[in-house]
């Protein structure tokens, strides 16, 4: 799997994954897009509120990410990341 990290301003890091067969969860699109986010839970709030409805409901998983995903226009899933600070905010 390749993987490109691209540091944005002082905080933010666009990390593009190639898919591959090792993530044999999801069939293979060529690419996909994760983007750390501050707050998950608000940017959840807002895209339902848009009429948009995320692919991957908001959840925690188990290395530390709270994360959704939604799908642009063209089928290319969107995930978005929220790093969680500490063990006890694993619990929402």
């Amino acid at each position: 799997m390749s993987e490109v990290r691209v540091l944005v301003g002082a905080r933010a890091v666009v990390e593009v994954i190639e898919d591959s067969a090792q993530h044999p969860a999801e069939e293979r699109r060529g690419a996909a897009l994760a983007i750390a986010v501050e707050d998950a839970d608000a940017l959840h709030e807002r895209v339902v509120a848009a009429g948009v409805t995320p692919t991957e409901r908001l959840a925690v998983r188990p290395w530390g990410h709270r994360r959704l995903q939604i799908r642009d226009p063209a089928g290319l899933p969107l995930t978005f990341v929220q790093v969680l600070a500490s063990p006890a905010s694993h619990a929402r």
